[in-house]
Formats: structure tokens, C-alpha cells, sequence
């Protein structure tokens, strides 16, 4: 009997610590998630809006976007095509190479991507100047040294000399090919603000609420024009986590318990048959099968229990451990215990049951010819 009480110890702790682990990584993950990624919204035109009419963005969006709450930052960019904007510098551009791609932006944008905001000063109106930011491998394909400041070097992007003014730094790999000008320049290029976008900041965790009312709040004459991207909701996020995790550790829980099932209920089966003379002799004593059944039953039950405790325990004991091991907060709750104690008493009961039923057939006199 210890070695059945071993196995459901065994299948109801890995159960238990499966569930136990996958609520604390789910907590974790979606807690991780919702400090990275769920802070960061952009507003584009809807699908059907082309901008005429009017400006797509009003001069003060960046304004109004900030003045919503748990907003951090607001900037807009637009991306010109290189036929439109080509860069170049005479004598050094290496003309076999993709040149630089170009994009125009505010300096709302440079705060919020936190790329050389000192300079963002000459990138907001009313102080925009002729100048340019260049990415670290774009300045490589320029030849400009990778420095933070540049003096009298000039490139030109459509046909106008720009002063560069600094290049930024390496790793940022959104801006590393690009050559950043103001945005004022940029849609003075395209004649038109109809592809350009605005990119928000938010406190972490706030993107999908500050989606949810931005567009009204940067065009309160028409929010429909605009577009956030899809954000999804942190509550949600941490709920399909933690349900694509439970299912997986509970398939898991499941084959162990099925299995743990099967081999007590072998085990069982062959209790029964070592044991027909005493099963005879009970019959004959006056035993019923119901009583017959019952004892087995009784007998699976009390393997169970006594698994499911010590399962129980030591499915505790991982997620602990687990947790310690990855530096998370881990999640114990009541009902792991009682699911452990519960699982334990039906797979021994339901282990038990077709042993038990073969018991009770048994008669006396088959007993007798065993024995």
C-alpha cells in the first residue's frame, strides 16, 4: 500500500505544482507584459480617411493628447518614400547602397523615444530649424562619425540642406537606418499630413484606457477620422494567460492523474486476485456483495486520501521552490490543498471501482476451488 500511496503522492503534487507554477508565471508574465508593452499607443487616419478636408492632425494635438490622463508623452511622425526624399552627401554616399530611410518628427516624438531630447527644442514649433538627426548605421552609410553633437556638416534630403545636428545612439533599432527631420518639413515635402501618425506614451498599463479616448480628445470636431491601434486590455491579457497556461498545465495534471489511475487500479485488481480465499471466506461468512464492494472502494479511498495529503504538501513545497528559484511571488491558495486532497480520493475511488466490482462476484465456492 505505501507504494500506491507513493504514486498518487507523486501525481497529485505535480498536478498541484503544475497549476500552482502556471498561476504564478501567468501573474508574472502579465505583470511583465503590462510594464513593457502596454504603454505605448499610436492614432493614425481610419481606413476611408484620406485627410482632405483639413489637416488630419490640428496644430495643438500633441497638446490635447497630453492633457489626458495617465498620458506621459505625445509626439507625431510621418515616413517619406525615398523617390520623394532621397539623402544624400555628395562624394561619400556610397550610391550601391540602400540609402537611408527618412522619417519627420516632432520633438514630442524625440522626448517620447527618449532619442537625443535635448535637441527636441529644434524639432517643436515655433523653433524648428533646418536640421537633421541621423541614426547610427545611417551616419555610417554617410560617412559621418558617430558623435553626439556636429558642427557646419550638412546633408541634403529633397533637395534641402539640412545641418546635421547629432546622431543617435546605437541599439535603437526602429531609428539606427533612419534620418530623422522635423515634422513640419516633412509634411511641407508631402503636401499633406494624411500619413502621418501620432505615437502616445502611457503610464504602464494605461494603454488600452487611453486608447479608448484619445482619438476624441485630439479631434473633438471629428474622432472618427483617426484610429488607435488595438491595445489589449491588461485584464484580459492577464486572463488569457493565465487560461492558456491552466490549460496546459492541467493537461498535463490530467495524463499523470490517468495514469497514477491505472497502475492502482492494476495494483487492485491484483489484490483481488490474491486475495479471493479471504474474499470467499467473507462471503460465505455473509457478506454481501455491496459489503465486498465497500471494502475495496473504502481501501482506495484511504490511498487516496493519504496520497492526496502528502501530494498536496509537496506540490506546495515546488511551487515555493519554483517561485524562489525565479525570484516571483508565489501563489498558494486554499483550494490547491483542497484540489490535491480531492484528486487523491477520486482517482483512488474511481481506481478502485471495476477491482471492487470483480470482488463482489466472487462466490464462496469459486473460493473454495482457489484455495
Amino acid at each position: 500500500m505505501s507504494m500506491l500511496v507513493l504514486a498518487v503522492a507523486m501525481s497529485v503534487g505535480v498536478t498541484v505544482a503544475s497549476i500552482g507554477i502556471g498561476r504564478t508565471a501567468a501573474e508574472q508574465i502579465a505583470g511583465d507584459l503590462a510594464a513593457s508593452i502596454q504603454d505605448q499607443v499610436t492614432l493614425s487616419a481610419a481606413t476611408g480617411s484620406d485627410g482632405r478636408g483639413g489637416d488630419l492632425f490640428p496644430p495643438d494635438a500633441e497638446a490635447r493628447a497630453t492633457d489626458v490622463p495617465l498620458v506621459r508623452t505625445a509626439g507625431l511622425r510621418v515616413e517619406l518614400n525615398s523617390d520623394l526624399a532621397p539623402v544624400s552627401r555628395p562624394g561619400i554616399l556610397n550610391t550601391s547602397e540602400r540609402p537611408p530611410g527618412v522619417i519627420a518628427v516632432t520633438g514630442g516624438y524625440l522626448i517620447g523615444a527618449s532619442a537625443q531630447s535635448p535637441s527636441a527644442w529644434a524639432f517643436s514649433t515655433p523653433h524648428v530649424q533646418p536640421v537633421a538627426l541621423v541614426g547610427a548605421r545611417a551616419a555610417e552609410r554617410l560617412g559621418l562619425p558617430t558623435t553626439s553633437a556636429y558642427s557646419g556638416v550638412t546633408i541634403e534630403v529633397g533637395g534641402r540642406e539640412l545641418q546635421v545636428i547629432g546622431t543617435l545612439p546605437p541599439g535603437r533599432e526602429q531609428l539606427d537606418e533612419l534620418v530623422l527631420i522635423p515634422y513640419s518639413i516633412g509634411v511641407e515635402m508631402l503636401s499633406s499630413d494624411a500619413s502621418a501618425r501620432m505615437v502616445v506614451t502611457t503610464e504602464p498599463g494605461a494603454g488600452a484606457r487611453v486608447a479608448a479616448v484619445l482619438a476624441a480628445a485630439v479631434r473633438p470636431d471629428a474622432p472618427t477620422a483617426l484610429s488607435p491601434s488595438r491595445v489589449v486590455d491588461l485584464a484580459a491579457l492577464r486572463e488569457g494567460v493565465d487560461t492558456q497556461l491552466g490549460r496546459l498545465t492541467g493537461m498535463l495534471g490530467i495524463v499523470l492523474t490517468v495514469i497514477t489511475a491505472l497502475l492502482i487500479g492494476n495494483t487492485t485488481a491484483s489484490s483481488v486476485s490474491a486475495r479471493t480465499a479471504e474474499i470467499g471466506l467473507r462471503r460465505a461468512l455473509g457478506a454481501s456483495s455491496p459489503m465486498i464492494v465497500r471494502l475495496f472502494l473504502g481501501e482506495g479511498m484511504i490511498v487516496g486520501l493519504l496520497g492526496g495529503l502528502v501530494g498536496a504538501a509537496l506540490g506546495c513545497w515546488l511551487i515555493v521552490a519554483t517561485a524562489a528559484g525565479f525570484e516571483w511571488t508565489a501563489r498558494l491558495s486554499p483550494d490547491l490543498l483542497a484540489l490535491g486532497i480531492t484528486l487523491g480520493i477520486g482517482t483512488g475511488i474511481i481506481a478502485s471501482a471495476y477491482p471492487s466490482s470483480r470482488a463482489a462476484q466472487i462466490h464462496p465456492a469459486q473460493a473454495v476451488r482457489v484455495e
